[in-house]
């Protein structure tokens, strides 16, 4: 074979190792915007399902007789200390801390740790 014939022997070889390569290829992690908006539908998600319990309680007036039966127990009550909302509640202000926390060190600005020990107060 000729330096070309060979030469094009061995670019066909590689063009075919390296398709063959893309096709076992993992896929693309999701991008940082759809990471974040998905988190924020989650988190949004879980606390009105909480504010709906906490709305069926007062609606069941503490009956523990049918679907609101469910719903009756004092942790479902918002005014109450201990209940599912509030501790909800210091869970997404823990959340919240950490990440402008690592913001603050990702970014090197000092705000973003002044908002952290604000939301990590508590």
């Amino acid at each position: 074979m000729t330096g070309q014939g060979q030469d094009s022997v061995r670019q066909a070889k590689a063009s075919e190792s390296i398709g063959s390569r893309r096709g076992s290829q993992a896929p693309a992690a999701l991008s940082a915007r759809i990471q974040v908006w998905t988190t924020l539908v989650v988190l949004l998600l879980i606390t009105a399902l909480l504010l709906a319990g906490n709305v069926m309680h007062n609606l069941g007036g503490g009956s523990e007789d049918g679907v609101m039966g469910v719903f009756a127990p004092i942790a479902w009550e918002g005014d109450f200390d201990g209940s599912h909302i509030e501790v909800w509640g210091h869970i997404l202000m823990l959340a919240a801390g950490v990440v402008l926390l690592v913001l603050s060190v990702v970014h090197r600005a000092s705000v973003f740790a002044a908002w952290a020990l604000v939301a990590l107060h508590r």
